[in-house]
């Protein structure tokens, strides 16, 4: 058995097992989910469920073929019995009466339908009635219980109006905590939909809101959690609306066409090709006249069902954005820029122009969801907005950070982190607060991501934001993706800490369980985190450091990026730079495809900043012999100054070589308040073995001297000779 064979078989005390995002794919948020609630309804529970009889195999017009579920019939009770009506409802349970004196009504072709027979001149009012009292509903129940009373009346126009009305109070307290998917009436609603779709009869209205409504019970969690063939009633109905929706959708007027996209988008079911089709056109037809609401909900779909308009669909789409941003809410716009990041492709420079002054004018009364989507649209469009949009974006985030849940803190901070901005002192302890309030809750990527982010940006987090990670990290290890359990040691290693025991029994378990499954990146930083993690830390490498490597022997230098390259490489300098235990072997090409990706990025990086420059005039000052941007002896490094007579290089560190902190932001700094990156610390490391000393001169000391060249020449005499051992 081999390594990771046998380390499938380990377990890791103190770990508590709980069991973008693709590499080039950009994480994409999840939309919240509501769940409804407990509470009491002055109707009736939901009935229970009855096991029903397997029905015919029908063929819809998608070409799909289903297996019609029983509860079809309108005289059907659902359980495959008839039910017996009398003129008074007797059977109604509780629910609506529309009785009037006139003796029974109901069955086949007797009542109001479609086309179902002729009825007696009163059944059109009783017909309006029925809508009239669905749209009056405020529960669930009271739809479904109308449905179970007066099953076999209802047409095209009470399917529309039920489903309608159940998306609209989908998050209504209800009685029973139980789905919608067990409850017998509400199979018969499905019933009559699919009964009247074979049929051809319902219309654009109906198919959009009977779509439309299931829908928003299945994001209300109203529904059972995947709507495909595991419940067959529930496909089959979906399956007779599509086939109508082609049939219908010549017809669609705005609203109806966005709500059925839409739909598809929520249900996170992909309708067939003809279908598509047959929607895009409508929108085609159908943008001219589009609301927000309307064009926000289009795009949304597109995003979400990963489809790229056809060009006439993306330029009608595109010009009905511009139209209509003037007049977006703040969902709208967050929606709309929302789907441009999903779908990845950059507008045009008009539409661009006219959703960032939207976000702009907006910002103000977005919620905490429109700005994380907002900001994350930029960040995965690396796409910065105008400064005053970024403005108003930053001080919403600070406004709504005490309402975000643990996803949007996460996706907040990771869009800050992609672009490489950070955001002011305020906010950016708001959404610390905000993420300590709420790390109990994080997913194995919202940790993963923030650690991420704050690596990212070189800021270190305080000590109670470190214990509520190191937390999340032991929780979620077990289920961590190959990614994130590189992420998460990347970033350990990138701010210098060193995981507490359980942290790090717990990733080190999980990098073991994964590892097969890591891609070339992942591998990449996984090597370089444990072996920066063993240099600055002094720690042993992990048991599966040999192995890690052993899977970079099995890839090719062309499975790399030159960054990976860069760090396998940096890996192998630490290595064979301290005296380790653990033998490892390396692949050939490590010593020249990884070796030419190191060595191109020291000969790149020869800009000189501008305090270098001053430092060197001081040198210039004193008649030292220097050298600026010398190589060292294996070519491996650049010092930023070099002294060759003495052998000693001087190194002017600039915000960047630090970490930025809470204390840190005050305006006085020394060395009490600052600590150096991980990346400085092991720049010096490497140049220490390189000369004979290394001088570290801090960008806050020299700020300190007011600029006055008598005293920036008494204070690098005193550094040479303090650090150095140089007299000048």
């Amino acid at each position: 058995m081999d390594f990771w064979g046998q380390a499938s078989g380990l377990t890791v005390a103190g770990t508590v097992v709980t069991g973008r995002f693709q590499e080039g794919v950009p994480r994409t948020p999840f939309l919240p989910r509501s769940r409804w609630l407990a509470g009491v309804s002055g109707r009736r529970s939901l009935s229970s469920s009855t096991p029903s009889d397997e029905g015919r195999p029908v063929r819809y017009g998608s070409g799909r073929l289903a297996r019609g579920a029983t509860g079809g019939d309108r005289g059907d009770d659902g359980a495959g019995k008839k039910r017996v009506r009398d003129n008074s409802n007797a059977n109604s349970g509780g629910g609506y009466s529309f009785s009037r004196g006139r003796g029974r009504r109901g069955g086949r072709g007797t009542g109001r339908g479609v086309g179902r027979g002729g009825g007696r001149d009163g059944d059109r009012g009783d017909a309006r009635l029925i809508t009239a009292s669905m749209s009056r509903a405020t529960c669930p129940q009271d739809i479904l219980s109308i449905v179970r009373d007066h099953h076999r009346e209802l047409d095209h126009i009470h399917v529309s109006t039920a489903f309608n009305k159940l998306g609209k109070v989908a998050k209504s307290r209800d009685l029973s905590r139980r789905r919608l998917s067990a409850d017998e009436d509400f199979q018969k609603l499905l019933g009559i939909a699919r009964s009247l779709a074979e049929e051809s009869k319902l219309g654009s209205q109906a198919v959009a809101n009977a779509t439309h409504g299931i829908a928003k019970l299945h994001e209300a969690g109203r529904l059972e959690s995947r709507l495909d063939a595991t419940d067959e009633s529930m496909d089959a109905t979906l399956v007779a609306l599509e086939g109508e929706a082609v049939r219908v959708a010549p017809d669609m007027k705005p609203q109806e066409m966005a709500n059925t996209l839409y739909a598809y988008g929520v249900m996170d079911r992909m309708p067939g090709e003809g279908t598509w089709a047959a929607l895009e056109t409508a929108a085609v037809r159908v943008a001219p006249d589009l609301k927000p609401q309307e064009v926000a909900n289009t795009l949304y779909a597109y995003g979400v069902k990963g489809r790229m308009p056809e060009e006439g669909a993306w330029a009608a789409l595109e010009i009905a954005v511009v139209r209509v941003t003037p007049d977006m809410k703040p969902q709208e716009v967050a929606n709309t820029l929302y789907a441009y990041g999903v779908m990845g492709r950059m507008p045009g420079e008009r539409t661009w122009a006219a959703l960032d002054t939207a976000a702009l004018r907006v910002a103000r009364n977005m919620n905490s969801l429109d700005v994380a989507h907002t900001l994350w649209c930029y960040a995965t469009m690396k796409s910065m907005p105008g400064d005053k949009t970024w403005a108003a974006l930053e001080f919403a985030a600070m406004r709504v950070a005490r309402d975000m849940n643990s996803q949007k803190v996460a996706l907040t901070l990771w869009s800050y982190a992609t672009q490489k901005s950070m955001p002011g002192d305020k906010t950016w302890l708001a959404l610390e607060f905000a993420a300590m309030r709420v790390a109990r809750d994080m997913k194995q990527q919202n940790v993963a991501d923030t650690l991420w982010s704050y690596a990212t940006l070189g800021r270190m987090p305080r000590d109670k934001m470190w214990a509520v990670l190191e937390t999340a990290a032991v929780r979620v290890a077990p289920d961590m993706k190959p990614q994130n359990v590189a992420l998460t040691l990347w970033s350990y290693a990138t701010l210098k800490r060193m995981p507490g025991d359980k942290t790090w029994a717990a990733l080190e378990f999980a990098a073991v369980r994964v590892a097969r499954d890591m891609k070339p990146q992942n591998v990449a930083n996984t090597v370089f985190a444990y072996a920066t993690l063993s240099i600055l830390q002094n720690v042993a490498h992990p048991s599966c450091y040999a192995a890690l490597w052993e899977l970079v022997n099995g890839l090719e230098a062309r499975d790399f990026s030159d960054e990976s390259l860069r760090m396998l490489f940096h890996a192998y300098l630490m290595h064979h730079s301290a005296s380790r235990s653990v033998t490892v072997t390396y692949p050939a090409w490590l010593m020249v495809e990884a070796r030419g990706a190191w060595m191109r990025n020291v000969e790149d990086d020869v800009t000189v900043s501008r305090g270098r420059r001053s430092l060197a005039r001081v040198f210039d000052e004193l008649g030292v012999r220097h050298e600026v941007e010398r190589r060292t002896g294996d070519g491996y490094f650049s010092m930023d100054i070099y002294l060759p007579d003495y052998d000693v290089a001087v190194q002017f560190n600039g915000p960047t070589h630090y970490y930025h902190t809470s204390e840190s932001s005050s305006t006085s700094r020394d060395a009490s308040t600052t600590t150096r990156t991980a990346k400085t610390e092991l720049r010096d490391f490497f140049l220490a073995t390189q000369c004979a000393k290394v001088v570290t001169v801090p960008w806050f000391e020299l700020t300190e001297l007011e600029g006055s060249p008598e005293n920036w020449r008494l204070y690098v005499k005193e550094k040479l000779a303090k650090e150095a051992g140089v007299e000048v």
